[in-house]
């Protein structure tokens, strides 16, 4: 990814730098998911603005006139507004609130209640 580094221009190299980061976090959450859980809500937030603003820049291109194909793979007001009601508004809640945050601590912990134990049998037959 930053192999073309010394001839990209700065817009290049600000967007290279961003996404490097936005794995860096996402890699610290996955090794450290008790004592960096905030890495998560970091980059669940870039997510959010990323959507928002994406969405921003079609609304302002459909207002100034610019032509707005409704495919599936094409920029538009309905696709930005798809993903942002798919992705960024759920990236955004839980980034700003922590809403979800059961769901993860749900499949990371690793204690055991007393009754998922398996005991042995009992009885004359054992």
């Amino acid at each position: 990814m930053l192999a073309g580094w010394a001839t990209d221009s700065p817009r290049d190299r600000f967007f290279d730098a961003s996404i490097s980061a936005v794995v860096l976090l996402f890699a610290l959450g996955i090794a450290l998911p008790a004592r960096a859980g905030w890495a998560f809500r970091i980059v669940a937030a870039v997510i959010g603005v990323t959507y928002l603003a994406y969405f921003g820049f079609e609304l302002w291109g459909l207002l100034r006139g610019r032509p707005q194909p409704v495919r599936v793979g094409e920029p538009s007001v309905l696709m930005a507004g798809l993903g942002l009601l798919i992705i960024g508004v759920p990236s955004l809640l839980f980034a700003l609130s922590g809403w979800g945050w059961g769901f993860w601590r749900h499949f990371t912990s690793h204690t055991r209640k007393p009754d998922d134990d398996i005991s042995p049998p009992r009885g004359p037959a054992a």
